[in-house]
């Protein structure tokens, strides 16, 4: 309201087309009589509370109704205040004639009549509330300074509608009168003499001026505009060839698979070579340590032809000839020796042959063992990892279960423990009590039975000298009778 007031001072010209602020004001009330709906329903849930304490007396209960009665009443004329108010700030566009505006303005003057009279009701209901609630014993300072801080705002409420109906009673001939364009020293000028070029530019206006209201959108700066204008040409110019390179780098990295995988392939043959070469060398590496020895024995006792030649069969180095086969045999036949190898021929031992004749047939089979052997000590340590994994993850479940049921039970036992450490003080505070009463009632039992006692013995002290002292009276009446009859 202190925006449109200022706002209607800086303007020269004022007409419901050029006050442009009165929209942006009947937007403000919109809100306003909107949060005055939702405090509404909470204004009624505390005077239903308010009315339902036993401090509550019958008088402050009936001014707490009227007083919500007529709150009803001022939310109604405040929502019929603010439908009157966007009507008339509807006016500010071309669509609608702002000679039709006098009917709004008049009923806009009876909503503030009725608002006046609701809130000097509102202040009659509240000032008898206060004398009512200052009449009770445990009224407090808080309260009443809350109680003045209401009465004083619904006086100002009072007030400013009070000052609201003067004002439009005083001018409402001159805001619902159609005055229209008037020329400097003319009387009388209404609007049907102005021509239509008059009217467009008055309409032009309007519309600058609410232009020039509305907030200025979000926009992107010149240069950053035309950097991102220069990068995105650049980036369609050159979309080809980016294209092309993405295609090559594509087929390099497959190509770079498959050289990976070959080489995987032969690293790994060449761990098999590597493992069957190490195991050749300690083979040879042991047979080299037995003829070491069995040369040191050989020195000590001499060998025969015939051992030599079985070791060295053995050893695999050279087959002997037939001849010196024969010779070593020590045949004495004199028959001529057939050879079966020509002459100069030496024999090499067959096993080093097969090796390297079929290490290239094995060769593939060697491999496919290997991955085979690798794939299955794989497969199972995966499924030995799942395995646990699965466990791993059944067990931390299951302790879960069992820590959040420890955690209720932890909870439950606190409360039973905190319940029966309650009843144990209440126990032993009786206990107390009850054992102090005993007490008492005993010591009152043993003085009253102390008196009971006393007045016993008094009673019998008395009996035993009445019943002494009555036989010799008797005596003597007795005597004395028949004395008088003989």
């Amino acid at each position: 309201m202190k925006d449109f007031n200022e706002n209607i001072k800086e303007q020269s010209f004022i007409s419901l087309k050029t006050c442009t602020g009165l929209s942006q004001f009947a937007i403000k009330f919109t809100e306003f009589t909107s949060y005055l709906d939702k405090l509404l329903s909470y204004h009624v849930l505390s005077n239903k509370e308010e009315c339902s304490w036993s401090s509550c007396s019958e008088d402050i209960e009936k001014e707490n109704k009227e007083f919500m009665k007529f709150t009803n009443q001022l939310t109604v004329t405040m929502s019929r205040l603010r439908m009157t108010l966007c009507v008339l700030a509807s006016f500010g566009s071309n669509k609608i004639n702002v000679s039709e505006s006098g009917p709004c303005f008049k009923l806009m003057v009876k909503q503030m009549k009725k608002l006046f009279e609701v809130s000097q009701e509102l202040c009659r209901c509240y000032q008898l509330k206060m004398l009512a609630e200052e009449q009770l014993p445990m009224i407090t300072e808080r309260l009443r300074s809350t109680d003045q801080c209401i009465m004083s705002s619904l006086a100002g409420i009072a007030g400013a509608a009070s000052k609201f109906v003067k004002f439009f009673d005083d001018n409402i001939e001159f805001i619902t009168a159609n005055n229209g364009f008037k020329r400097k020293g003319v009387v009388g000028d209404g609007e049907e003499g102005i021509s239509s070029a008059i009217k467009l530019f008055h309409s032009k206006a309007t519309g600058y001026l609410q232009s020039l209201r509305k907030d200025v959108p979000i926009t992107v700066p010149y240069e950053i505009a035309v950097k991102n204008n220069r990068t995105l040409m650049t980036s369609t110019e050159s979309r080809d060839t980016l294209a092309e390179e993405v295609t090559h780098s594509k087929e390099t990295i497959a190509k770079l698979e498959q050289e990976k995988q070959h080489w995987l392939l032969e690293a790994q043959l060449l761990q098999a070579k590597f493992e069957k070469e190490v195991k050749k060398v300690a083979s040879l590496s042991d047979e080299l340590g037995k003829l070491k020895t069995e040369a040191i024995n050989s020195r000590q006792s001499p060998e025969t032809i015939d051992d030599v030649l079985q070791r060295d069969k053995s050893v695999g180095i050279v087959s002997p000839p037939p001849l010196m086969r024969e010779a070593s045999s020590g045949s004495t036949s004199a028959e001529p020796v057939s050879f079966s190898h020509p002459i100069g021929t030496l024999e090499v031992w067959n096993k080093e042959r097969q090796d390297t004749g079929d290490s290239d047939r094995d060769h593939e089979e060697l491999v496919k063992n290997h991955l085979t052997a690798r794939i299955n000590d794989l497969t199972k340590q995966l499924q030995l990892a799942d395995s646990k994994g699965v466990t791993h993850y059944a067990e931390c479940r299951a302790l879960y279960k069992q820590l959040v049921l420890a955690d209720k039970s932890k909870k439950r036992i606190a409360n039973e423990l905190a319940q029966a450490k309650s009843r144990l003080g209440t126990l032993e505070d009786d206990l107390e009590t009850t054992k102090r009463s005993y007490e008492d009632q005993i010591k009152m039992l043993s003085d009253h039975l102390c008196g009971m006692n006393d007045k016993l013995t008094s009673q019998k002290d008395q009996i035993d000298l009445l019943k002494t002292a009555t036989p010799s009276k008797g005596s003597n009446k007795l005597g004395f009778g028949r004395k008088k009859q003989a």
